[in-house]
């Protein structure tokens, strides 16, 4: 093996292995900022904070079917409508336990 071809070919290989890494890198972030997904404001009318009026008759996050408590957020939990997690593109959905959307169905 000559010179040429033995830089030739290390490069080419740093190059390939620069390139794993940066792959590796974009799906470890990816990863981590799917950890939670939040509920986009406007989505089926969905409030972070519901209105008085729905407040009032307790039609809160909180208090819906829907609504799964998690320990992974303090100030909310996870929606289980298919609807909201189609939306949002993603299999966990969070939403603010005071908050409210047009959706909302008894525990």
């Amino acid at each position: 093996m000559n010179r040429r071809n033995f830089i030739n070919k290390t490069s080419l290989a740093l190059i390939g292995f620069g390139t794993f890494l940066k792959e590796g890198l974009a799906q470890t972030k990816q990863s981590t900022s799917k950890a939670l997904v939040w509920l986009k404001e406007g989505v089926l009318s969905y409030k972070a904070k519901a209105p008085k009026d729905k407040a009032l008759a307790s039609k809160i996050c909180l208090n819906c079917k829907w609504y799964e408590d998690d320990t992974k957020h303090e100030f909310g939990g996870k929606c289980k409508l298919k609807a909201v997690t189609s939306a949002m593109k993603s299999e966990e959905v969070y939403v603010h336990s005071a908050g409210n959307c047009n959706m909302w169905q008894k525990k």
